[in-house]
């Protein structure tokens, strides 16, 4: 998982980022899962006259690909969402790495998630188990207290 924060004048914000908005990537045709203006949504994020964005990547191969050949394909896709030029003017600010952020969530994986209780009286919690997100981890502790419950009162 990265995150690339970058800054840009007001003035150079492509007009959907101005709004408070998530914006998620539905094709899968990456690399940048997901986008948003975090000064749109708390303008005291950046200074006056300034916008802060942050765009996240999730499923980028490192070790094949260099940061200079993501980068373009990172251009080319903002065009896509938010026309020609989108990240002109934009300055990277910095950029956070967080290895194993969250757990892998394709198909595949989803169906080879482990259940609550894998032995007799032995029980796993994560948001590896549900989904990956804090309403995920939240999720699978209930389940797993709730099975434990049922595990002692049998």
């Amino acid at each position: 998982n990265v995150t690339f924060y970058w800054a840009c004048d007001v003035g150079r914000l492509p007009a959907p980022l101005h709004q408070p908005t998530l914006f998620l990537d539905g094709t899968g045709d990456g690399p940048v899962n997901h986008a948003a203006c975090l000064s749109s949504v708390a303008p005291e994020y950046a200074p006056a006259g300034q916008s802060l964005i942050a765009l996240n990547m999730v499923e980028v191969d490192w070790a094949a690909e260099s940061m200079s050949s993501v980068s373009a394909r990172m251009v080319v896709q903002m065009e896509r969402w938010f026309g020609t030029g989108a990240m002109r003017g934009w300055r990277l600010l910095r950029t956070d790495r967080i290895v194993r952020a969250l757990p892998r969530q394709h198909t595949a994986d989803i169906h080879a998630r482990p259940s609550t209780e894998i032995d007799d009286g032995m029980f796993v919690a994560g948001d590896h188990v549900t989904d990956g997100s804090i309403d995920g981890a939240v999720r699978s502790g209930t389940l797993a207290s709730e099975a434990v419950l049922r595990w002692f009162n049998r």
